[in-house]
């Protein structure tokens, strides 16, 4: 045997080769089911100790977490996505520096685009970017397109505006 092992595969690729269908109402192509305690997958470099875990642990089963080990221990989260109902929460911690790059080669386009979806019900929502040093002082802009509900003190219905708040 040359090592390779297939699940509904005949001829394996890999180690560890699943083939079948995608469809969720069928199973998907891998299951992790735990009752109690973490459900984790765990990417891990043997050569220099260093790993990756994916899943959520029993503390936390409505939150999706990425982590990070480089040899000596997990610290808090990298990225975490808060799967409560329509909360929309995904929250990215480098630790002292984080830095989100959004690339695109010379011939295309990078962006970051907030708000609503036209022709969904939500064309209306505001749109803003916040800056700031520690949630209370800062600032930033935004685009509220029907005033409603309201952003900041003073604003009107489609205009791009800036915003500044101290002490919340």
């Amino acid at each position: 045997s040359d090592g390779k092992n297939g699940i509904n595969e005949g001829s394996p690729e890999n180690q560890l080769h699943i083939s079948g269908t995608t469809s969720t109402s069928a199973g998907g192509l891998l299951r992790l089911d735990a009752t109690t305690g973490d459900n984790f997958i765990i990417f891990d470099n043997t050569g220099d100790n260093s790993e990756w875990v994916i899943g959520n642990d029993a503390g936390s089963n409505d939150e999706f977490r990425m982590y990070y080990n480089s040899g000596s221990g997990y610290g808090q989260e990298i990225i975490n996505i808060d799967g409560t109902t329509n909360n929309g929460v995904v929250t990215i911690d480098g630790g002292t520096t984080t830095l989100v790059n959004i690339r695109a080669d010379s011939a295309g386009t990078a962006g970051l685009r907030l708000g609503g979806q036209s022709g969904s019900g939500t064309d209306q929502c505001t749109g803003f970017v916040e800056v700031h040093q520690d949630e209370s002082h800062g600032g930033g802009m935004f685009y509220n397109g029907d005033g409603s509900p309201s952003f900041a003190t003073g604003e009107a219905a489609d205009y791009f505006s800036l915003f500044r708040f101290s002490s919340g």
